[in-house]
């Protein structure tokens, strides 16, 4: 019993933390995007 209530408490932290690495890739993947689009905006309208 207790054995099986530590074993899914670690597995619930390991899939959280991949969780917050997708979403954190995720968030930075759409800043990169909003400043490489931004930049080309400047350059066209420069």
């Amino acid at each position: 019993m207790t054995d099986d209530a530590g074993a899914h408490l670690g597995g619930a932290a390991v899939s959280r933390r991949s969780t917050a690495q997708i979403r954190t890739g995720r968030v930075g993947w759409i800043v990169w995007l909003i400043l490489l689009l931004a930049t080309g905006w400047q350059v066209m309208n420069a």
